[in-house]
């Protein structure tokens, strides 16, 4: 099983420059390898962790099982238990406006799609 770990640097719900990273463990015959990534956005702290998420899943090349560990509990939660139903709702609520950080989840579904994905709160 693969692994991703997320952090972002500030959890404040605020809209403020943030800086993500991730680490993707890969284990291979007792082997372990890691490879880490960063990067910034202009958002939330919600909107950072999926960047992560997303930017972390393009890197792998073939479908595989995925554990997602995170300290952002909501995204998670979204993830497993929303984001196949926002896909086929056009990414709204049940109320029919746009889920927050549409333009993000929109771009996180594909590559979910590609994986067997897993999550796990991190602390």
């Amino acid at each position: 099983m693969e692994r991703i770990y997320v952090s972002v640097d500030s959890a404040s719900t605020k809209e403020t420059h943030k800086t993500y990273s991730y680490i993707l463990e890969h284990s291979q015959g007792g082997r372990v390898t890691r490879v880490e990534g960063s990067g910034m956005i202009y958002g939330t702290y919600h909107a950072a962790t999926i960047s992560a998420i997303t930017v972390a899943l393009s890197r792998f090349t073939r479908p595989c099982e995925i554990e997602i560990i995170s300290a952002d509990d909501f995204v998670l939660s979204m993830m497993t238990k929303n984001l196949a139903r926002w896909a086929l709702d056009g990414y709204t609520t049940t109320k029919g406006k746009d889920v927050a950080n549409k333009d993000l989840w929109e771009q996180l579904w594909p590559l979910y799609m590609k994986h067997n994905i897993t999550t796990r709160k991190d602390g």
